[in-house]
């Protein structure tokens, strides 16, 4: 069972132009528009809850949880609007040593400088533990070694076909490259370990 998927953006979710891959887009309307029953789409954004579907499912799920649930009206409408991390770009510029800080790289001129602790798999772990979802219930996808983690903590850890090649060996699957539907092929990798029909792309 696949309760949540995570992705990386750039180089995962949408390409070097910033647009949302056609077949990731494409997957990820359709399930938020139309979820399988019984399941609905919840994201987390700026440290707060965004649905686009009102039943009394979600309803329900807010109430218990004392989570207040917004409801954008569509997805793309969710916000971001917090600085949480800080970016050294140049030809692999060092990493500095500053106190209480950690460091990642998105990409081999990108040097991410994050607060300790800080990680995306950090994150991943905090999230599913206080929601209440096991990592081996989440599928995880990323292309770059900042991903690593997250990979790592998934019970689905999953590589862009194109990633950097130390994430494509400690992944336990890869699918196709951003460009071709990478997100497309994560959907119906969950629908699959789910026991739902995929949409055949």
């Amino acid at each position: 069972m696949i309760r949540w998927i995570v992705t990386d953006l750039d180089g995962t979710l949408v390409g070097r132009d910033l647009a949302m891959v056609p077949a990731g887009r494409e997957a990820l309307l359709a399930l938020f528009a139309e979820p399988p029953d019984g399941a609905y789409p919840v994201g987390f954004c700026g440290g707060e809850a965004w649905a686009v579907h009102d039943v009394p499912e979600l309803r329900e799920y807010a109430r218990r949880d004392g989570i207040a649930l917004r409801h954008p009206g569509h997805w793309t409408a969710l916000p971001s609007d917090r600085i949480t991390t800080c970016m050294l770009i140049g030809s692999r510029p060092a990493a500095p040593d500053i106190p209480g800080t950690v460091t990642t790289r998105s990409e081999a001129t990108y040097l991410e400088i994050l607060p300790a602790g800080a990680t995306k798999g950090a994150a991943l772990r905090a999230l599913a533990a206080a929601e209440g979802v096991p990592l081996e219930e989440v599928a995880a996808v990323g292309d770059n070694p900042n991903d690593l983690d997250m990979i790592a903590a998934a019970g689905l850890g999953v590589a862009v076909g194109d990633g950097h090649p130390d994430v494509r060996a400690a992944a336990g699957t890869v699918v196709r490259s951003c460009a071709d539907g990478a997100v497309a092929d994560v959907v119906d990798l969950a629908f699959q370990a789910n026991g739902w029909a995929t949409s055949g792309r």
